[in-house]
């Protein structure tokens, strides 16, 4: 009787934890922005730390944009050939800029990961301009972030 008891309540405890693990903790990976999305203010904020964040779930939902530098083609050729016929005409080294998160979101939207894919299209700006969120082969943009 008493094993029995015992058995469930280390049983609930066990699927409550998991229950826990699943809507309460997130992680972020330590080459990530880490900030926080808050549904009821639409508070954007950017946190302090990365690892396992806990917040109240449906309420807040947290991101982690990948801060490492990524290389941004610009190729000619079928991505369905071998690549004897792919040519790379340009390549760049991309890494978002932290300083430049609001902007980003603003034009954007939330996003998380890799954001290299968007961040090519501001690269091969045609016009030369700079960007806050951008950092094109280790250089930062000197245009202050936008509130």
């Amino acid at each position: 009787m008493l094993g029995e008891i015992l058995g469930s309540i280390i049983v609930l405890a066990i699927i409550l934890l998991i229950l826990f693990r699943v809507f309460f903790v997130n992680y972020i990976q330590p080459y990530e922005l880490p900030y926080k999305f808050d549904r009821v203010s639409g508070e954007i904020t950017v946190l302090p730390k990365t690892g396992y964040i806990v917040t109240p779930p449906f309420v807040v939902q947290v991101y982690g944009i990948d801060l490492r530098p990524h290389q941004v083609m610009i190729e000619v050729g079928s991505r369905n050939t071998d690549t004897a016929n792919k040519r790379v005409l340009n390549a760049k080294l991309v890494e978002f800029n932290p300083a430049g998160l609001k902007q980003f979101i603003e034009w954007h939207g939330l996003q998380k990961g890799d954001v290299s894919e968007i961040l090519k299209i501001y690269a091969y700006d045609q016009e030369g301009r700079e960007y806050p969120f951008l950092k094109v082969g280790g250089k930062t943009s000197s245009i202050p972030v936008t509130k």
